[in-house]
């Protein structure tokens, strides 16, 4: 049965406040509180729960009180509730509205029973709403309506709480009481974030503390529509953020779909622990916008363990889940002949947790032939990374869906299909995984919009991506992944150990892998920006930057990050010995030899193959009859893409004869092989057929 109060419960309250020389002094030298209130409100203290509390009872219209509001001494303990409401579950209620005065021109809406009380001790006509800031029941303004009210003045706390509130009463006026003249407070240059009325009483109220604070209200008049407008867009213009995977402002989120009263629906988990609905307006609570929303339905993050994480369970560590996967996971499956590939994967397979952080991604290749182990390791890395997905037959439009709205980890089995160049859709592929390695690059598709007409919409590919098969992949590429070469096993026991893709397990390794990953994501962000190598560079530095940084926060001895490092740069040799290797720097070495120390010279096409095929057997097939006809486009699309030449060929007259060839210039030629570290001698050591024509203007 729920508690009635009695006039007499009220009154003996307020007896026992007088007699308490200490809580009275109190109220009026801090709170600012008047006899005459003190009186009127019948403000009282009270012991409640084994506590004293200050007793403050809400009477209606009438004068009955329907329930007292009990707000802690600053005299209490830690252990005692701010306030309480007694009984408890009584409707919010205007105050005070006995006190209501029909004549009166001017009104005060402020915030909290206090502040009113010591605005109506000034002689100000002030109420409230007894259920906090943002709560003003629409009924209430019938009420206040009832007199010869003229004029509103809002005086809400310096704070968040209190702006929010002073906007949701402009709306409410503006709708119910258009007649009334509007005004807010515009609290003094460096009045401290989270003061109120009380506070500026005491630091400035002086000897007119009633025409002090009415000074400071500034008359509201209703935007224009441009100012409208601008005011609009920005409280829409906050940051835009990926909420499957995004970090900002020392904040990490991950969205999973959980399921919650017999319904799957998307959550987002933080670094600070929290969890709440996936939706707009959640993210607008904490002034950020979703940039699109997942489409995500099964939760990879196991909910029991997930809401152990929300309660504080600790959390393993980075280094600890490392050592876990490399001992115990990998090294079970598969048998790599090279041993630091072991750390190499697992690094890669808790870097895709952080993959957001990074401006590029690497691709890991698993090389070998058939029985190696590829598809074993490209299983469990798709099993243990972020949101992976394992497609084995994919169409580009279901691949850069998944990356765009879920993040996706993207594994993809026998990768030597995409060399196939009459094949549409693996080109289309191939194209997807060029870009895809980075931020900042779009794949638009013309897509219906539903009804007769289409729009360009532009997805994003950039995530995690592992590929697998028994051929090398093309340079393009193959320059974004980090490649692990596999053998078949000599070990019968790994070698016939399947992947059960249906063990609990596995769930059980990822949901450790997020929470220690919102755990230790600020450790990464540091890393990042501590982390420097220069012995790595350009394309190969993007790649590898991610496990470098991971490592150095798995293992903060060093040990790690060098073996990394090490790997990191043998890779970079390998790489620019298959450069030296290939065409191009022969190409600028065999041009500024027929250049013979000369600044600049035409030199025709047929004399540049006669001298490439004398230069290196690779060559070759310049003779070949059945490609003669494709050898000049192939010359004119080299010089191209090395900008030593732009248009088509110069035709000139050569001893008579008009030949097509190209206007080289030792200086470029020289700029040329130095970005493309090709080592050029001095001067060339043989003669050979050019021509010199200076009267003509060169282009």
């Amino acid at each position: 049965m729920t508690p009635k109060l009695a006039p007499t419960d009220v009154h003996a309250d307020h007896e026992a406040l007088l007699k308490n020389e200490k809580m009275l002094e109190y109220l009026k030298t801090e709170r600012r509180f008047s006899a005459e209130m003190l009186e009127k409100l019948q403000i009282g203290c009270v012991e409640q729960g084994g506590y004293e509390w200050f007793s403050f009872p809400i009477f209606d219209e009438h004068g009955e009180c329907k329930f007292k509001k009990l707000k802690k001494p600053p005299t209490g303990p830690k252990l005692q509730d701010k306030g309480m409401v007694y009984p408890s579950g009584r409707k919010a209620m205007l105050y005070p509205l006995p006190l209501f005065d029909e004549a009166a021109e001017d009104i005060l809406i402020g915030e909290g029973e206090p502040d009113i009380i010591a605005a109506r001790s000034i002689g100000l006509h002030a109420f409230c709403g007894t259920a906090g800031a943002k709560t003003f029941d629409r009924e209430w303004f019938s009420l206040l309506k009832r007199g010869k009210v003229r004029r509103c003045h809002l005086c809400m706390d310096h704070d968040e709480t209190g702006r929010a509130a002073t906007a949701m009463l402009i709306e409410l006026l503006l709708e119910h009481c258009p007649e009334w003249e509007i005004s807010i407070v515009a609290w003094p240059e460096g009045f401290p974030e989270k003061g109120d009325l009380t506070d500026f009483l005491r630091q400035h109220g002086g000897d007119n503390p009633a025409g002090s604070l009415l000074s400071l209200m500034r008359r509201y008049l209703p935007p224009s529509p441009q100012e409208r407008l601008r005011s609009e867009l920005r409280e829409n213009s906050g940051m835009h953020i990926l909420p499957v995977q995004a970090f900002h402002e020392g904040v990490a989120y991950y969205t999973v779909p959980l399921q919650h009263r017999s319904e799957t629906a998307l959550y987002t988990v933080t670094s600070k622990r929290e969890i709440f609905p996936c939706t707009p307006e959640a993210f607008a609570d904490r002034k950020l916008s979703i940039l699109r929303l997942p489409l995500l339905d099964t939760s990879r993050w196991n909910q029991a363990k997930l809401l152990d994480y929300c309660e504080g369970k600790e959390a393993i560590s980075l280094g600890d889940i490392f050592n876990v996967l490399s001992e115990m996971v990998l090294k079970s499956y598969v048998d790599l002949p090279d041993s630091r590939h072991y750390n190499c994967i697992t690094l890669w397979i808790i870097a895709t947790y952080f993959y957001r952080i990074f401006h590029a991604f690497p691709y890991l290749h698993l090389y070998g032939e058939f029985h190696s182990g590829k598809t074993k390791v490209l299983q469990i890395a798709v099993l243990l990374s972020f949101n992976g997905e394992m497609l084995t037959s994919t169409t580009a439009a279901a691949l850069v869906r998944l990356i765009h709205f879920n993040g996706a980890t993207c594994g993809i089995d026998e990768a030597e299909k995409l060399e196939n160049d009459r094949d549409e859709a693996a080109a289309t592929l191939l194209e997807i995984l060029r870009c895809g390695y980075k931020k900042g690059a779009t794949v638009p598709r013309c897509e219906s919009d539903g009804e007769s007409s289409f729009k360009v919409v532009r997805y994003d590919p950039y995530s995690p991506k592992v590929i697998a098969g028994t051929k090398p992949l093309e340079n393009a590429l193959s320059s974004r992944c980090i490649q692990v070469v596999m053998l078949r096993s000599k070990n019968h026991q790994v070698a016939n150990r399947e992947v059960n893709v249906g063990a609990t397990d596995w769930a059980d390794y990822r949901s450790l892998l997020y929470a220690a990953a919102l755990s230790s994501f600020k450790d990464v962000q540091t890393a990042l920006l501590e982390t420097t190598f220069e012995e790595v560079i350009g394309r190969e530095a993007e790649i590898w930057r991610p496990l470098l940084v991971v490592a150095k926060v798995v293992d903060p001895s060093g040990e790690l990050f060098q073996e990394i490092l090490t790997l990191a740069k043998e890779s970079q040799a390998l790489r620019q010995q298959e450069e030296e290797d290939s065409a191009t720097p022969k190409v600028i070495t065999c041009l500024y030899e027929l250049l013979k120390g000369k600044e600049r010279e035409f030199i025709p096409a047929e004399t540049i193959f006669e001298a490439l095929l004398a230069h290196d057997e690779e060559f070759a097939w310049l003779n070949d009859p059945k490609f003669k006809n494709n050898r000049g486009k192939w010359l004119n699309r080299t010089l191209k893409k090395i900008n030593l030449w732009s248009g088509p060929a110069r035709l000139k007259s050569v001893y008579g004869e008009k030949k097509k060839g190209y206007i080289l210039e030792a200086s470029k030629l020289l700029e040329i092989a130095d970005r493309y570290s090709v080592p050029l001698a001095p001067s060339p050591s043989e003669a050979v057929t050019s021509v010199t024509d200076s009267s003509l203007p060169f282009l």
